[in-house]
């Protein structure tokens, strides 16, 4: 009896995990379409560059391809900004995506998924160092244990003179309402939005993650969807380079 108490915890915990998963996972495929909405002229803009890559590759770049790894991928809302001559290798953490993301991925047949990863960024070990022309991760740093492992991973696949682009949302500035907002409702938020921080100053973790170059734009994108509208503000968006 002293045993069933624990056991029948840790089974709860479990299973309370996989609902919140995949309630996140449902609620954010929901409402892509207005996401999208939102930030799609961000987006474009952020990605317009890729085109111009040349992969590091010999073999990659004898075909004229390049290879993404896009970290967090969730149901594929990034797959329509690639281009064409792209290798993607996935990978997030959350299984109940699945589902979304092999539905938007026939849509764009032409962006080659090579590979899709059910683990976490703070791991990336099977892929190689010095590998990948470019890191994709947009909305992931506010989920992830521990954001400067994550950027050393990141930094640990690129190629030298990679590319990292990023989309992440923000904490706000000190003493606005909105700041003291998020901070106040952040423990709630977290658990209930399969670890999502409002409190994170991603700005400065990845500033200080050691790449040869950062360029930040600041963002403050409005949205119908109450949440996004009143938490999810300011965001950055940009890029960082590794170096040679």
């Amino acid at each position: 009896m002293l045993l069933a108490f624990p056991v029948v915890c840790l089974i709860s915990f479990h299973f309370s995990v996989h609902i919140r998963n995949l309630f996140f996972a449902c609620c954010y495929s929901l409402h892509l379409p207005i996401i999208n909405a939102a930030f799609d002229p961000h987006r474009l803009k952020l990605f317009s560059s890729l085109k111009s890559i040349t992969s590091a590759n010999p073999e990659l770049r004898r075909l004229g391809l390049i290879r993404i790894v896009e970290i967090g991928a969730g149901p594929g809302a990034n797959l329509k900004y690639y281009p064409e001559n792209s290798r993607v290798i996935c990978v997030d953490p959350n299984p109940y995506f699945k589902t979304y993301f092999l539905r938007n991925q026939k849509e764009f047949p032409n962006v080659k998924v090579e590979q899709c990863i059910l683990g976490v960024g703070e791991d990336l070990n099977t892929i190689p160092d010095d590998s990948i022309d470019v890191v994709v991760a947009t909305f992931l740093l506010c989920s992830v244990s521990d954001v400067e492992q994550v950027l050393r991973e990141i930094k640990r696949v690129l190629v030298p003179g990679g590319n990292y682009y990023f989309l992440e949302h923000v904490l706000a500035p000190p003493g606005t309402w909105r700041n003291i907002i998020q901070r106040a409702i952040n423990p709630i938020w977290s658990y209930v939005m399969a670890g999502c921080n409002l409190s994170r100053d991603n700005r400065r973790a990845i500033q200080s993650a050691g790449f040869a170059a950062v360029s930040i734009t600041s963002l403050d994108v409005n949205s119908p969807i109450i949440y996004l509208k009143l938490l999810i503000r300011p965001q950055i968006m940009g890029t960082a380079t590794k170096g040679l």
